[in-house]
């Protein structure tokens, strides 16, 4: 069986040239290594993933919180 060896972008080309730096306690840390070892994904395609996730719960509360 022969194997892709070319690597697969889980992100926009762009979104790799705009970055941010994030300050994360230890165990929260802790926590973004064990979740990207268990997906066998790297430390920033899991931050990303988590963070678009927060972003639209967030983007939900707001809404939610305007329509009262």
């Amino acid at each position: 069986m022969k194997h892709n060896t070319k690597a697969v972008s889980r992100a926009l080309k762009t979104a790799k040239n705009r970055m941010i730096g994030l300050r994360l306690d230890d165990d929260f840390m802790r926590e973004i290594e064990q979740l990207a070892a268990a997906e066998e994904r790297s430390l920033a395609d899991t931050a990303r993933i988590c963070v678009r996730i927060g972003l639209k719960e967030r983007k939900a509360l707001i809404e939610a919180a305007v329509e009262k």
